[in-house]
């Protein structure tokens, strides 16, 4: 619960700094650190990103909006199937359609979430750079196309959290189904 809590506020965040144009961004890098900079014993080091807050993305502004109205939506639809459960469960009817449909739901859009919202960030960062100025530092800021920044901005978490509440819907569809054979038995 307190992690749907944090998630939420950071949504909701994101949400409110795309909407008024403006947006914390991670950039990957291609520049490397000369050898012995660091240390004697530091063969190689390189910058894993750039983090820089934006003031103006109009550019990008829709996908990130977009981005995360997705991930606000998997939050919010999420809780809500849980809630059905759980008033369910105390009504003694925990495989009721809406439930089942509520689970289904939550895993779509958790999975689009995870697919569709790091390719919509992924272009709005693409766009956001290639809207610095030219003296930006080339040297720090990887300007790429768009796959690089989507390969940037993917994780496996929402995938994995999407595929979890699929299986939870299937076994609530298998759980009613049973359920049903089994009344025609008794």
């Amino acid at each position: 619960m307190i992690c749907a809590a944090t998630a939420t506020v950071f949504a909701v965040g994101n949400l409110a700094d795309a909407i008024s144009g403006r947006a914390e961004i991670t950039v990957p890098t291609l520049a490397n650190i000369e050898p012995g900079s660091i240390g004697p014993n530091v063969e190689w080091a390189r910058y894993a990103g750039v983090t820089m807050f934006v003031t103006n993305v109009t550019d990008g502004s829709s996908l990130l909006t977009g981005s995360a109205l997705l991930s606000l939506g998997s939050i919010v639809v999420s809780a809500t199937a849980l809630v059905l459960l759980c008033v369910s469960l105390l009504r003694s009817r925990p495989f009721d359609v809406s439930v089942i449909v509520a689970w289904f739901m939550a895993a779509v859009i958790t999975l689009a979430s995870g697919i569709l919202g790091p390719v919509l960030r992924g272009q709005a960062i693409e766009r956001i750079v290639h809207s610095l100025p030219a003296p930006a530092p080339a040297d720090l800021i990887g300007r790429g196309d768009t796959a690089l920044y989507i390969a940037h901005e993917l994780a496996a978490l929402p995938l994995l959290v999407g595929g979890a509440l699929v299986l939870v819907a299937v076994a609530l569809t298998v759980a009613r189904k049973l359920r049903r054979d089994a009344y025609g038995i008794v």
